[in-house]
């Protein structure tokens, strides 16, 4: 299923460890739902055998040493590398065998550290969690412990968002690579938090609480977003996109539910399945840019220049968007350009959006600017958005992709859609599918960007971009002019 930027599925190596839940709500068949929602046939391991109902514990069994052994070797019969989801191990024993069998082998370990079941029975001793802490931590990958356990593990109480970034460092000085603190115990108003943390990166991912129970509970949650994240880990996706891609499956899942009596239990989703409301943004400070004027009538063709005499070439084509992108210019020289450039714009009422250059699109009143990522540690969006500018955003992943939702820019750009020479390639080809999903998961207009030709527009349309960006397929044409007209012909026979 190549629907998620930057992938390269090898799905034939995930490793799920876990309880088996006769009531089916959590543990194992849970595990197997988020590999499903993913594409994904996983390999299982089942530790433990539980009888329970939605509410209650009434008999738990480990199973025996020569089964559990058994298992491991048929699933790690080669030396991998293993995408391994860690879950309910119960006993020492129990984990010490996991953990030579892990030893053998080179295994990526994610691990979700079961210690309550969700009526609140125990399911591991304190001995197996000081066996975890020691020997299995400094292992792992990326640790998912919900605020409880995150507590139990570290012996202390979280009573601030502070506390949580605290027990969070904590983690890492215990030897994790990562840690995801769920965030199903904590709340920012309507909000639910994630907070993620590495030795490079700290964030608090944000979402809506996606469903209302009233009341009732919906179980395994923490089961479906860390096999999630291992799934995703399996596609090729970097720790934190992995994150991010596993807390939207597991909001569709949960926008999707089924009720059980009291209970609400989890559902196979998919790209498919997925809206707006299902991906969370990286919390930072919000802007809320505004919306660009009369986009009731995209799709938009979109080109890229390098001068201002291009808009005075393609304005008489009905390019009602363009975009400045100056590389080759500095001092007097760039700013006479850009200056030039805004009056031609008003002059043919053209949205122009500057590149990087937002303290002259400022200075001289653009209708936009177009920031990459890289660019929003220095750019002044608070003075851009007073001043009433437009702001579109570039992105390349899953991550990127949150940090712009966070902003609410006016568009947000995915790319590059195919392979592009234009510029170095930091990030490989998105593809059309994952167009696809970027369009479900922004309620702002997504461009599309990067190698895109007349040849490969009608692919691209399939994805019903809001506008597609353009650059070398007209400004290196024989004719620019007329190409211009063969593009917005085209991209009015797609609609």
């Amino acid at each position: 299923m190549n629907r998620h930027p930057n992938i390269s599925k090898d799905t034939s190596r995930v490793v799920l460890i876990g309880g088996v839940d006769s009531s089916g709500g959590a543990g194992l068949s849970t595990d197997l739902k988020a590999q499903h929602s993913l594409g994904i046939n996983a390999k299982c391991v089942t530790t433990y055998v539980t009888a329970q109902t939605h509410g209650q514990v009434s008999h738990i069994e480990p199973v025996a040493k020569e089964s559990l052994l058994a298992q491991l070797n048929s699933v790690l019969s080669n030396d991998g590398p293993f995408l391994v989801k860690l879950g309910m191990v119960g006993t020492k024993g129990i984990l010490e065998q996991i953990n030579i069998a892990l030893s053998k082998v080179k295994a990526s370990i994610v691990c979700d550290p079961v210690y309550l079941s969700s009526s609140g029975a125990p399911l591991m001793e304190d001995e197996a969690l000081e066996f975890y802490k020691k020997v299995i931590f400094p292992k792992t990958s990326l640790l998912t412990p919900n605020l409880p356990e995150a507590e139990k593990i570290l012996g202390k109480k979280a009573s601030s968002l502070n506390d949580i970034e605290k027990m969070g460092e904590d983690f890492l000085n215990m030897g994790v690579q990562s840690v995801l603190i769920k965030g199903g115990h904590f709340f920012k108003g309507n909000f639910l938090l994630d907070y993620f943390c590495s030795k490079e990166k700290k964030y608090w991912i944000k979402g809506p609480r996606i469903k209302s129970f009233k009341g009732e509970t919906i179980r395994g949650t923490g089961c479906f977003l860390a096999s999630a994240i291992t799934g995703a880990k399996s596609l090729g996706l970097n720790i934190i996109d992995s994150v991010l891609l596993g807390r939207t499956l597991l909001n569709s899942s949960i926008r999707r539910a089924e009720k059980e009596g009291e209970t609400f239990i989890l559902s196979v989703t998919s790209v498919d399945n997925f809206e707006s409301e299902d991906f969370p943004w990286i919390e930072s400070e919000t802007f809320s840019f505004s919306s660009m004027e009369n986009d009731d009538s995209f799709p938009w063709l979109y080109p890229i220049v390098d001068r201002a005499s291009w808009i005075t070439r393609l304005a008489p084509y009905k390019v009602n968007i363009l975009q400045l992108r100056i590389k080759d210019l500095e001092g007097e020289s760039l700013e006479k350009e850009i200056k030039k450039a805004i009056e031609l714009s008003k002059k043919f009422q053209i949205k122009l959006f500057i590149n990087d250059f937002w303290e002259l699109a400022l200075k001289y009143n653009a209708y936009g600017v177009h920031l990459g990522q890289e660019d929003l540690e220095n750019a002044h969006l608070k003075k851009i958005k007073e001043k009433g500018l437009k702001l579109g955003l570039s992105s390349h992943s899953y991550e990127e992709g949150a940090i712009a939702k966070g902003i609410y820019p006016s568009y947000v750009a995915l790319g590059p859609i195919y392979f592009t020479q234009l510029k170095a390639m930091d990030f490989a080809p998105q593809g059309v599918e994952a167009f696809k999903t970027w369009k479900k998961l922004f309620s702002c207009p997504v461009v599309a960007i990067g190698g895109i030709n007349l040849d490969r527009l009608p692919e691209v349309m399939k994805a019903n971009p809001d506008i597609v960006s353009v650059v070398r397929d007209i400004t290196l044409s024989k004719n620019p002019e007329e190409r211009t007209l063969h593009w917005q012909k085209a991209i009015s026979r797609n609609l």
